[in-house]
């Protein structure tokens, strides 16, 4: 018995350090780099839970798919739901392990998780930042016939790059016309050609370039000389290099050893930071109510915005809808919210953090802002000049209003100062018979506070400039 009991553990140690199923990334707009995290087994593919799934997992997973500089855990399911199983659940990985399923879980069995596919989790995988370097140095990775941008089930093309392995979305235009591959010749070559070839291979327009580096030299020689295409002028806008004004099919005066070969650069050449997000806000109910576009940012999650310097007695309110994330931050010292003021106006600061991720083929930009945020409330309530906002790089500044009460009170008969009857509006008075007034802030109440009524009349009329008037009180 105790022969056998040890056999059975030793079984257990040796499946758990092995390999467990073929891992892949998967769903919408997946890439070799980044998708929803998928693993066969036995021939029937699964999904991972996103349950304490981290950036630790998230190497792991990379590590796998032969991308050993870590990765960044997708907990937003940009990448869609899956079907099948949910193989793993709960993983607690250090990001050393050589498979998920060597990680620290809670269950002890595959497909055996409490989640449904809408917690599919996906991970994107970093790549070596000297890769996309773009150097004097010549470049040295292997010259290919690169895959598109696009979804899997576009995968018949009658385009392609040739270029760099490591610099997927630059290289040298070929097309295909009667099941023959080609080269365009480079003669009036433009911009807009080049926004034409980035569109049908799947990459976004927002940094084409026509041409590329001059390393990219390195694989002219793999390129057809059998030129297509000559003085092709595209608008920009169509679909298909074919559509474009050019001269007809095989008709060019390109010599194949002067290898004049138009290219074009479909990915980003530098590593530049995203656009500052910049919030809209007001300042209501002693609260900072900052709000951020979703347009800008559409992975943007209430999780992703934060405070700087709170503590656990600060209670923030957060919310989300399809074109905006708000958080709502308290005017107090416990929310990080600090106050200070001049001789005419108050101010309230504090900061707003923001994780900023994005993915940009195989760039991935993962940046936190911090937002000075800012109310100014004017201290003479009768200031009427308009105030206008100001937003700078990192700062967003709004005008913000007290709210108050003015309650009217009458005594009532010979009694102490606690006898009093609160009056209606409007309040009518005998001349000669005493009136007693509070004012309060209602919208909220600080310490450091004071108010001040400069100036309170009575009039005939609910018209506060009446001719006929009386000076009740002033400076109280």
């Amino acid at each position: 018995m105790i022969l056998r009991l040890l056999l059975l553990c030793c079984t257990y140690v040796c499946i758990k350090a092995q390999r467990l199923g073929i891992y892949t990334l998967a769903g919408k707009n997946h890439t070799a780099l980044q998708g929803r995290v998928e693993i066969r087994i036995n021939g029937t593919s699964g999904t991972v839970c996103d349950d304490k799934f981290d950036n630790n997992a998230a190497t792991v997973v990379c590590r796998v798919l032969n991308h050993n500089n870590g990765g960044i855990a997708v907990l937003d399911h940009r990448f869609g739901p899956g079907t099948g199983p949910i193989w793993l659940d709960d993983l607690v990985c250090q990001g050393n392990e050589q498979y998920l399923n060597q990680c620290q879980t809670n269950s002890k069995y595959l497909n055996a998780s409490n989640c449904n596919h809408k917690e599919d989790v996906g991970v994107i995988c970093n790549i070596d930042s000297r890769s996309m370097q773009i150097s004097n140095s010549s470049i040295t990775s292997q010259i290919i016939q690169q895959p598109s941008n696009c979804p899997n089930y576009r995968t018949n093309l009658d385009v392609r790059l040739i270029g760099p392995l490591n610099l997927i979305g630059i290289g040298y235009v070929e097309i295909k016309h009667n099941g023959v591959w080609g080269s365009i010749c480079d003669d009036l070559w433009s911009l807009n050609d080049a926004k034409v070839i980035c569109r049908m291979l799947c990459f976004e327009l927002y940094c084409v370039q026509a041409g590329g580096p001059k390393e990219m030299i390195a694989g002219i020689n793999q390129v057809s000389t059998n030129y297509l295409l000559d003085d092709v002028e595209c608008t920009g806008n169509e679909l298909d290099i074919r559509d474009c004004k050019r001269l007809d099919w095989s008709i060019h005066n390109c010599r194949p050893e002067h290898q004049e070969f138009a290219s074009v650069t479909c990915i980003p050449l530098k590593n530049e930071r995203p656009p500052v997000p910049v919030p809209t806000m007001e300042c209501t109910n002693g609260t900072f109510n900052v709000q951020f576009s979703r347009y800008q940012d559409r992975f943007l999650l209430t999780e992703h915005l934060s405070v700087k310097n709170y503590s656990r007695l600060c209670t923030l309110t957060k919310a989300i809808n399809s074109s905006t994330v708000s958080i709502i931050i308290p005017f107090t010292e416990e929310c990080g919210s600090h106050a200070s003021g001049n001789a005419t106006h108050i101010f309230y600061t504090n900061q707003v953090g923001y994780k900023y991720t994005m993915v940009q083929l195989h760039v991935i930009r993962d940046n936190t802002y911090w937002i000075d945020v800012t109310c100014i409330f004017a201290r003479n309530l009768e200031v009427s000049k308009g105030f206008t906002p100001i937003t700078d790089t990192f700062t967003k500044t709004a005008l913000g209003r007290f709210f108050l009460t003015m309650s009217f009170y009458r005594q009532q008969g010979p009694c102490n100062d606690t006898c009093f009857i609160e009056l209606l509006d409007p309040v009518r008075l005998y001349v000669g018979e005493w009136l007693n007034v509070a004012v309060s802030l209602t919208s909220f109440v600080q310490d450091d506070l004071k108010l001040i009524v400069p100036m309170c009349r009575a009039t005939p009329t609910n018209n506060r400039y009446d001719a006929i008037s009386a000076s009740l009180f002033s400076n109280k």
